[in-house]
């Protein structure tokens, strides 16, 4: 009889060890999964709250080139322009960029054509003119002030 009890009090501590080992994994289990989950909710940063019309799909419109050429009298028509809060040939304020609070700078759209239908516009450095930095288009012809990041 003392080795059936010494081997069922053997058996029992087993029992004991395994439960309190699966019950330690499992709450590790639970505790990586709470960690994994809280770290990937989120990367960290806060958008903007969305522009008014930002939401719009930008319309695509073919344009065709006419093959006769059209007498104009250029002499009368203004040159159209856009200018930005920039210098010419200066650097561009540090809040449009992106160390800065990247935004895009005001622009001022002067003599636009009066068969224009919507405007496009892309700003770029003439260091590398392959990767523009920002593009804007489906601008109304009749839009003369663009506001800060607008």
């Amino acid at each position: 009889m003392p080795q059936t009890l010494r081997y069922r009090k053997h058996s029992s501590m087993i029992t004991k060890t395994n439960q309190l080992a699966r019950s330690r994994g499992a709450i590790f289990l639970l505790c990586l999964t709470t960690v994994a989950t809280t770290a990937c909710s989120t990367d960290g940063r806060e958008l903007r709250a969305p522009s008014a019309g930002q939401g719009e799909s930008i319309e695509i419109v073919e344009t065709t080139v006419e093959t006769t050429p059209v007498a104009q009298d250029t002499s009368l028509q203004a040159i159209f322009t856009v200018t930005g809060t920039w210098l010419d040939g200066g650097a561009i304020d540090s809040r449009h960029t992106c160390s800065g609070a990247n935004i895009s700078p005001s622009l001022e759209i002067l003599n636009t054509s009066i068969d224009a239908k919507s405007l496009a516009i892309t700003l770029i450095d003439l260091a590398t003119p392959e990767k523009p930095l920002w593009v804007m288009a489906n601008i109304s012809p009749d839009e003369t002030l663009i506001q800060e990041g607008g």
